[in-house]
C-alpha cells in the first residue's frame, strides 16, 4: 500500500471531518490532501526528485506531516532532525545524509547551517509553518506521483559506535504498521489522538499514522508540556487516545481532578514505567486500569513490536507484550541458532515494517540483516503464553525519558577534556526518566576536574539529554582482561546526591 494512495482514499471517504489539529488551526481530510499535494509540487519545483533527501528541522505540526506524506508522493526520502541535538550533532547529520533541500524556520537558526549546507527553505514559525510553506505554490504546477519508489523515511539512531546511522524505512512497511497498529488497538474514526511524542521517533510518528489511517483525528500537544496543559486538551478536545511522558507522569497522578478530566480518555500509553518499578506502575494502574497501552518498539522495526494492556503487564513487570500482527519473530544463540520457548537470546524480527537498511552503511546493513531477518540487539524471549519477556540488551543502550543515549558517544566527548585521564559512562535506575546517564572519571595525573566545568563542556558536541546527571570519581575504570569497561557494575554502583551535576 502507497501512502499516497490511502491519502487520497481517507480523502474521499471522511473529506471535511477533522484530521488534524495544531493551536487554533483544523485541516480535515480533504484539506491536508490537497496541501500534500501542494507541497509535493513545491518540492518538486526545487529540484527534489526520487531517492533525494528532504530534511526537515521543525517542530511537531501540520507542516511536518504535510511534508511527509509529499516526500512520499514523489519518492524522495523524509529526513526529519531532532531539535534537541546540539548543532555538532545536527551537522554530521546533515553531512551523512547529504538532503537535497533543508526545510527549517527561524527558531532553528542557530542549529540549522542556513547558506553552508542544503538549499534552504525557511518557513515561519509555529503554526504560521504551514500557511507559508503552502503559499510558495504559484504556478508550480502539479507533482508526479513516485513510480513506485519505497523508501521514504530517514531517521536517525546512534550506533554502538556512538555515531548517528540513518535507518531507513519503506512507506508500504509504514502502511502497513499503521494498520497493523490500528487493528490491535481496535482503532476507529471516532477516536481523536493527543500527538505527544515527538515525530523525529518512530513512536510518535507510527502512532499518529496509524490514527490518521483509521479516519481518525490528532491534536498536537506544545512543546514543552505540562501536566495541566496535558490534562486541558484531552478534555477539551475529547481526546481518547494519548501517551503520557514519564517526566509529566507523577505530576499527573497528584491531579485530585484527574478521573473527571481524563473521562474521554480510552488508550494510555508510554507512560515510562515499565521494566522499572511494580509500586509505580500499580499506582497508575490504579488510576487508568486496563486503558493503559504498554509497548516495545524500536526504530529498526518500524513501530511497535508487541502490544499490551496494564493489567498484563502487573502480572509480568519483564513483559513487552504479544507481537505484532504483521511481524514474524526469532530468538536465537549466539551462533545463530533458533532458540525454544522460554530461552533467552538475541531478538530477531522479519516483516514489511522491517528497516531496509542503513543508509550509505553498508557494513552495519550487513550485519543487521540476514535472510531477511533484523537483528535488534535486545536479548529476550517468549514465554509459555506468547508474551514477549525482555531481558537486556546486547546493545549498551541508556534510555532516559524516552531518549537512546550511547556510552561510547558521551566518553569520546569526555576523553577530549583535558582533565580526563579515563572515563566510562552507564546509565543508573531513575524514577523520573527511566534510566539516568552517570559519568565516572578518573582524572588525568595532577589534575582537577570542575563537574560544572564537565556540564558546559559536553555542552556543544552533545543534546541535554546525554548530559551526565551524576558524577563520580574513581581511582580506575573496573574493565574485563579484554580490556572492556563493565558496565553493569558501574550501573550497581550506589547513587547519591553529592554526585548529582
Amino acid at each position: 500500500m502507497r501512502l499516497t494512495a490511502l491519502r487520497r482514499t481517507l480523502a474521499l471517504s471522511h473529506g471535511a471531518r477533522m484530521a488534524l489539529t495544531e493551536g487554533a488551526t483544523t485541516l480535515s481530510f480533504a484539506e491536508i490532501d490537497a496541501r500534500a499535494e501542494q507541497a509535493a509540487a513545491i518540492l518538486r519545483a526545487r529540484g527534489v526528485a526520487p531517492g533525494d533527501r528532504v530534511a526537515i528541522l521543525l517542530p511537531d505540526g501540520l507542516a511536518v506531516v504535510v511534508l511527509y506524506l509529499a516526500c512520499a508522493q514523489l519518492g524522495a526520502i523524509a529526513t526529519p532532525l531532532n531539535w534537541r541535538l546540539a548543532a555538532g550533532e545536527i551537522a554530521h547529520i546533515l553531512q551523512r545524509a547529504a538532503p537535497r533541500l533543508l526545510v527549517t524556520a527561524p527558531r532553528f537558526a542557530g542549529l540549522a547551517p542556513v547558506g553552508a549546507g542544503p538549499e534552504t527553505l525557511m518557513l515561519a514559525d509555529g503554526e504560521g509553518a504551514l500557511h507559508s510553506l503552502c503559499a510558495l505554490a504559484g504556478d508550480t504546477g502539479p507533482a508526479e506521483d513516485d513510480s513506485g519508489v519505497d523508501p521514504f523515511l530517514m531517521l536517525f539512531t546512534s550506533g554502538t559506535t556512538g555515531l548517528p546511522k540513518g535507518c531507513v524505512l519503506g512507506q508500504e512497511g509504514q502502511a502497513a504498521a499503521a494498520l497493523a497498529i490500528a487493528l490491535v488497538q481496535r482503532l476507529a474514526p471516532s477516536d481523536r489522538l493527543l500527538s505527544v511524542p515527538p515525530l523525529f521517533h518512530v513512536g510518535g510518528w507510527s502512532m499518529l499514522l496509524a490514527h490518521w489511517a483509521a479516519g481518525a483525528s490528532c491534536v498536537f500537544a506544545p512543546q514543552p508540556l505540562s501536566a495541566d496543559a496535558w490534562c486541558d486538551l484531552i478534555e477539551r478536545h475529547g481526546c481518547t487516545s494519548a501517551s503520557l511522558p514519564p517526566t509529566l507522569r507523577d505530576d499527573v497522578l497528584a491531579r485530585a481532578d484527574l478521573h473527571e478530566r481524563t473521562a474521554s480518555l480510552r488508550r494510555l500509553s508510554n507512560a515510562g514505567t515499565t521494566m522499572i518499578d511494580r509500586d509505580r506502575f500499580a499506582d497508575l494502574h490504579q488510576t487508568f486500569g486496563d486503558r493503559i497501552s504498554v509497548g516495545y518498539g524500536l526504530t529498526e522495526a518500524g513501530a511497535f513490536v508487541a502490544q499490551m494492556n496494564g493489567g498484563e503487564q502487573l502480572d509480568r513487570l519483564d513483559g513487552c507484550g504479544r507481537l505484532m500482527p504483521h511481524l514474524e519473530a526469532r530468538i536465537l544463540s549466539q551462533a545463530g541458532e533458533v532458540l525454544a520457548t522460554g530461552s533467552v537470546g538475541e531478538l530477531a524480527l522479519r516483516g514489511p515494517s522491517v528497516t531496509l537498511g542503513y543508509w550509505d552503511d553498508a557494513a552495519a546493513t550487513a550485519a543487521a540483516l540476514t535472510g531477511g531477518w533484523m537483528k535488534t540487539g535486545d536479548l529476550a524471549s517468549f514465554d509459555a503464553h506468547g508474551y514477549l519477556r525482555f531481558a537486556g540488551r546486547v546493545k549498551e543502550l541508556i534510555k532516559t525519558g524516552g531518549e537512546n543515549v550511547y556510552p561510547l558517544e558521551v566518553e569520546r566527548v569526555l576523553m577530549r577534556h583535558p582533565g580526563v585521564g579515563d572515563c566510562a559512562v552507564a546509565g543508573v535506575p531513575d524514577g523520573r526518566w527511566g534510566e539516568a546517564v552517570k559519568a565516572f572519571i578518573v582524572p588525568a595525573p595532577g589534575a582537577w576536574v570542575d563537574p560544572a566545568a564537565i556540564r558546559q563542556w559536553l555542552s556543544h558536541d552533545l543534546a541535554g539529554y546525554k548530559h551526565p546527571r551524576y558524577l563520580e570519581f574513581l581511582d580506575a575504570i573496573p574493565r574485563t582482561a579484554l580490556g572492556k569497561v563493565e558496565r553493569l557494575a558501574l550501573s550497581q554502583r550506589p547513587v547519591t546526591p553529592e554526585q548529582a551535576i
